[in-house]
């Protein structure tokens, strides 16, 4: 008990010397002395919150999904998800819920390979035939799934059942093909 009343007395008797001015203790100001300490504290780098992925609505309502990549004082540089579109927004054109989430970023200057309204992508590719290989790549891997689970299982419903979702996949691909093929030959 004893021992356990000292260590209180001694915390609070260190808390109380390490309060003290330090204009009582040398000769600098305060301000000096915290400047002298906090140059001797290593710098650590501050790590930038871009790219930020998110959807922000203009005042109208339309959404542009992608990624934040920088931010000057009025305006948001953003390259949109699906096929990789620079764009350049000003800050006050959109929704209040996203100018404010804008207005508390960082600034950020853009860097100099960041062209408006360019693909990021070296190939330009239009966003009509990106989204569409974008669906077919995804129709692809799930009949690679579900033919997994067609010959991980005994069950006969559900292989039937795989096997539909299969064929249905095929069919979807094959219309997204014929898609890009017809805007390939009415867009050269």
């Amino acid at each position: 008990m004893r021992t356990s009343h000292f260590i209180i007395l001694l915390v609070i008797a260190l808390a109380q010397v390490g309060c003290e001015k330090p204009s009582s203790i040398g000769s600098a100001t305060p301000d000096e002395d915290n400047k002298f300490f906090l140059d001797l504290l290593p710098s650590a780098p501050v790590k930038s919150p871009f790219p930020i992925d998110r959807t922000i609505h203009d005042n109208q309502g339309r959404p542009l999904e992608g990624a934040i990549i920088a931010k000057t004082n009025d305006q948001l540089y953003v390259t949109r998800g699906f096929d990789g579109m620079n764009f350049k927004i000003a800050i006050d054109s959109l929704q209040e819920s996203d100018r404010k989430f804008a207005e508390e970023l960082p600034d950020k200057v853009p860097s100099a390979d960041f062209h408006l309204g360019l693909p990021a992508a070296p190939e330009e590719i239009p966003a009509y035939i990106l989204s569409r290989q974008e669906s077919i790549k995804r129709l692809v891997d799930e009949n690679k799934r579900l033919q997994g689970e067609i010959t991980s299982t005994t069950n006969a419903m559900l292989q039937r059942s795989r096997r539909s979702d299969i064929k249905r996949n095929e069919q979807e691909i094959l219309r997204l093909e014929e898609a890009i093929k017809t805007y390939k030959t009415q867009n050269p």
